[in-house]
């Protein structure tokens, strides 16, 4: 996993949860921003993808190398300002955009007590729990406010990385969530995986939460 940093283009707009085309050697491809906007960088995760094309390339990227960035963000992934409660579910980097709506909203003065955010993050391995030391160390900080729930493929505690995960998909941690939640009060988003997104929608549909959610490929 790669955490990319670049420089924010001047008047470079976004709302959180948003994606942008990243351009290097003329090839392009869309990514969630994973910082927040009032962060002085764009910050990107990414995963390194077996044959890829663009993925391979950007982890041989060296501080100075040019990388084009699109003047407009995309996307409608984004904060669902009414509710009061929200749940993520996310997969390996699927944890982007989540990543980027939480910090905002943990930061924004004027957001008060509420709402409250729950976020579940799955990989296979410590290494796909990308932000996971952070994210615990913002739950421990502001418990009443967000709750973070890591899991991983294999057994184990995840001492590597600050933090302990249980085992199983992420997709099954999320039912007891959705079973005991208000729908009228409650946003649920899912991104990353489309198998994930697909058992998360068919769950939060038969109880009638607002579902919203993006995929990086389709099946």
């Amino acid at each position: 996993m790669l955490a990319l940093r670049v420089s924010r283009p001047e008047g470079f707009e976004f709302s959180p949860g948003q994606r942008v085309k990243l351009n290097f050697g003329g090839l392009k491809r869309p990514y969630n921003i994973s910082s927040t906007p009032s962060d002085a960088f764009l910050e990107f995760c990414v995963e390194r993808v077996k044959d890829g094309s663009m993925s391979p390339r950007l982890f041989e990227l060296k501080t100075g190398d040019p990388l084009l960035v699109k003047a407009r963000a995309k996307g409608k992934l984004t904060l669902c300002p009414t509710a009061t409660e929200h749940l993520m579910v996310a997969s390996v980097t699927g944890i982007a955009p989540f990543r980027s709506m939480v910090r905002h909203a943990l930061e924004d003065p004027r957001a008060g007590a509420t709402p409250h955010f729950t976020l579940l993050h799955g990989g296979a391995n410590a290494e796909e729990l990308v932000y996971a030391e952070e994210l615990t160390a913002l739950a421990r900080a502001q418990p009443d406010r967000f709750t973070y729930i890591p899991r991983v493929s294999p057994p184990g505690e995840l001492s590597e990385v600050g933090c302990e995960a249980a085992t199983g998909r992420v997709s099954t941690a999320a039912l007891p969530f959705i079973e005991r939640l208000d729908p009228t009060k409650t946003q649920v988003y899912a991104c990353g995986h489309p198998a994930m997104i697909d058992e998360v929608r068919v769950a939060v549909c038969r109880r009638g939460f607002s579902f919203a959610s993006e995929a990086f490929w389709k099946l």
